[in-house]
């Protein structure tokens, strides 16, 4: 029962302020995270299926490290899919430019609600979720990739906040403008797909 999940491939031009040195780096860091998922996987369900020897402990400390490569691998499509055929601006008529503008009152104060949680002490994600249940936003941290991901909600926008993610193009201080630089380059269009499926509009 091999688990064989591909690296996605991404057209991302140049972009405003993220370099391409700092993409095909980052990329590289994401197709790891394929590969360890792919191993973890296939190495836990060899020993399950097999039932040669005793793996009881390997097998609980795989299964412990698969959520954080699985979730590497995805939040990472997520964060390189909004980046896709470059920036496409915030759309106040889009379906998601209306449902944000509702929710959040305006671009600037979803962007600032993002820019505040990008700012958490230590390596994670910034998430914006849909919740379809009572069709609302939620702004979330993910320490890692995998600690504190809100179960089953959609994601509409994955920051990566790793320090892999900018260290190229800023120091290790340079979170800010990083993030300040990912907005810029967000394909709206892409955005406005993702929450569309989410919310079934």
């Amino acid at each position: 029962m091999a688990r064989n999940y591909t690296p996605k491939t991404f057209n991302i031009p140049k972009l405003d302020g993220i370099s391409k040195a700092q993409i095909d780096a980052h990329i590289k860091l994401y197709e790891g995270y394929v590969k360890h998922t792919n191993t973890i996987y296939d190495k836990v369900t060899e020993w399950l299926h097999n039932g040669q020897g005793n793996h009881d402990y390997e097998v609980k400390e795989l299964w412990r490290r698969f959520g954080f490569e699985f979730d590497g691998m995805r939040n990472h499509e997520y964060y390189f899919g909004a980046l896709v055929d470059g920036a496409k601006p915030f759309d106040p008529e889009s379906a998601v430019g209306k449902a944000i503008l509702e929710y959040f009152g305006s671009f600037e104060a979803l962007k600032h609600g993002m820019e505040l949680v990008s700012k958490t002490r230590g390596s994670g994600w910034t998430m914006l979720y849909f919740d379809p249940t009572v069709s609302e936003f939620i702004i979330g941290w993910a320490d890692e990739h995998h600690l504190g991901i809100l179960s089953t909600l959609p994601v509409i926008i994955a920051l990566d906040c790793w320090e892999h993610a900018y260290m190229i193009d800023h120091d290790t201080t340079g979170r800010g403008a990083y993030v300040d630089a990912y907005f810029k380059n967000l394909n709206w269009e892409v955005i406005d797909e993702w929450y569309k499926l989410a919310s079934g509009k």
